[in-house]
């Protein structure tokens, strides 16, 4: 790859993990939507029950606690957000030194780059990108990742 070429690469990359944050936002404010919206809900369906008896407090409950767990599991996108917006930054400022000194091979900066990436999620997009597919590519990559991978984890509570 030629020097110009890599740093154009590189800027795919860091396009591609922005959108990639975008397009988990959305998802993520629709679940925190939703989970308060069923919240709302069920409280004010316990606040409006004239017989405490006859009501069925553990169905409540039990979706009371789903609804509160979905909002956590939404939360979590948050503190994923950080840190791939952590990730674009340091690129880019990677690459601004590295332009600066006018470094003729990139090799070593993309190795170092691609390590830095904590996630599975965010390797796939580096490497879509730096293989050549485009942008559009590289997010359907990982948009696909992310549903099998919520698939197979089931939601599971993750904070970092």
């Amino acid at each position: 790859m030629t020097h110009p070429h890599q740093l154009q690469t590189l800027i795919k990359v860091s396009v591609a993990q922005i959108k990639c944050i975008v397009a988990d936002s959305n998802q993520s404010v629709t679940e925190l939507t939703d989970a308060f919206i069923g919240i709302a809900g069920i409280i004010e369906k316990l606040r409006q029950t004239d017989k405490p008896q006859a009501m069925d407090i553990d169905k409540d409950l039990h979706e009371l606690y789903q609804k509160v767990h979905q909002g956590i599991v939404a939360f979590q996108f948050f503190d994923r957000m950080s840190q791939r917006l952590e990730h674009v930054t340091d690129t880019l400022e990677k690459v601004e030194h590295y332009q600066q000194h006018e470094q003729q091979d990139a090799s070593a900066l993309l190795v170092q780059l691609r390590t830095a990436l904590t996630s599975e999620s965010e390797r796939i997009v580096f490497d879509q990108v730096m293989h050549g597919h485009s942008v559009t590519t590289a997010l359907q990559s990982y948009l696909q990742y992310e549903q099998e991978h919520l698939r197979k984890h089931d939601q599971d509570i993750e904070l970092f």
